[in-house]
Order: C-alpha cells, then sequence, then structure tokens
C-alpha cells in the first residue's frame, strides 16, 4: 500500500529544528510523498 499524505503542515516552525528527521521517519514508515499547505501567501511561498 503506498501512503501520500496531501495535506500536512511540515513547513511549520514546530518542525523546523528536525524537519529532515521528520521526513526521514515519514519515509522509512511508508510514506511515498507529501504536500505542504500553506496558511497565507508567506507560508505558501515557504511551503
Amino acid at each position: 500500500m503506498e501512503l501520500f499524505d496531501s495535506h500536512s503542515h511540515i513547513n511549520m516552525d514546530v518542525f523546523a529544528a528536525d524537519l529532515d528527521q521528520v521526513l526521514e521517519r515519514s519515509f522509512a514508515a511508508g510514506m511515498t510523498g507529501i504536500v505542504a499547505i500553506g496558511t497565507d501567501v508567506a507560508d505558501s511561498i515557504r511551503a
């Protein structure tokens, strides 16, 4: 089974310090893709 997160907020500041580890764990668990969602223009650019 493929897992694809179609609505994530991994671009939020709370994940900034360990984003690489968050992504590593996600893909190690079988995630095949992640879409980062922005909440405003600046956040969307960062996503």
